[in-house]
């Protein structure tokens, strides 16, 4: 059985402890002697929804990490994407950044009920500063990772249950996720790879899911699929995407990383794997 994909139960000892006692559990769950991170995190890109309404928190935790009954991105080898992932990009690349992910993960895996009561605590601080600046709140579990958040129960509800006032959205390339999402009123954008079925993606375009998809140079204006060009809208201008017109590409430019030891290495890759496609290209 999946150590991830079930109920978890909770710990109510947990809601009378301190932040820094909570703090001090999770760096003995994780065999460290000290741990000052949170779980949920900004970017650059997320911090530009500011303006569109939205104040959003993502957890980053480690990609493509193999578990008891999963992987932390199941879709990472037909996706071919574990060399020009976001990780290996900008200051996502650094040791310190590398250790962070790697300790969320580590204490959802471990306590998940200590993970749940630290999220949760940073969820409602996250609504309190949303509320003093006259925004709403956005949260995407799925940084770095493709985890299936609609599978996993903390006390009988999932993430999205115990927070329906917050807007989440995320990215995926397992179309079964997609699925999943879809049915919890979830909104999902499906990242585009090489090996998924066009009548797939087709479907999911039906069925008002954007596509996600990375060019090297320019974003054109519409993206050809079978026999149908399909509007491409600018996805780097925010990480808003369940304001995005529905049935839509969304066009992302490649990040080439510049940070990595074998930067060269992933670059070269991405282009040649086509994890990153031209202007022109179409998707038989």
């Amino acid at each position: 059985m999946s150590v991830i994909y079930k109920n978890h139960d909770l710990n109510p000892e947990y809601s009378n402890m301190t932040k820094k006692a909570l703090l001090r559990l999770w760096a003995e769950t994780i065999g460290k002697r000290y741990v000052d991170r949170y779980l949920l995190s900004e970017s650059t890109k997320v911090i530009k929804g500011e303006k569109y309404g939205y104040l959003s928190g993502i957890c980053y935790m480690t990609p493509a990490f193999s578990f008891s009954g999963g992987n932390t991105c199941s879709h990472h080898k037909a996706g071919d994407c574990r060399g020009p992932c976001l990780v290996s990009s900008g200051h996502m690349s650094l040791p310190e950044a590398i250790e962070a992910r790697a300790d969320r993960l580590a204490l959802f895996l471990k306590n998940p009920a200590l993970f749940f009561e630290i999220l949760k605590r940073e969820l409602v601080l996250l609504g309190k500063r949303a509320r003093r600046r006259r925004l709403k709140v956005a949260g995407r579990m799925n940084g770095t990772t493709d985890l299936d958040w609609s599978r996993i129960q903390f006390g009988g509800k999932t993430i999205f249950e115990h927070f329906p006032r917050v807007r989440w959205y995320d990215y995926t390339k397992n179309p079964k996720l997609a699925e999943n999402y879809i049915s919890a009123g979830v909104s999902i954008t499906f990242s585009w790879y090489k090996r998924a079925e066009t009548q797939t993606v087709l479907g999911l375009l039906d069925r008002g899911v954007n596509i996600a998809i990375a060019y090297k140079d320019k974003l054109p204006e519409f993206q050809a699929i079978g026999d149908r060009l399909v509007p491409v809208i600018n996805g780097d201008l925010n990480d808003i995407r369940f304001e995005d017109p529905k049935g839509c590409f969304v066009g992302l430019l490649f990040k080439f990383a510049t940070m990595a030891k074998n930067s060269a290495e992933i670059n070269a890759r991405a282009l040649e794997s086509g994890f990153v496609v031209n202007s022109d290209f179409v998707i038989q």
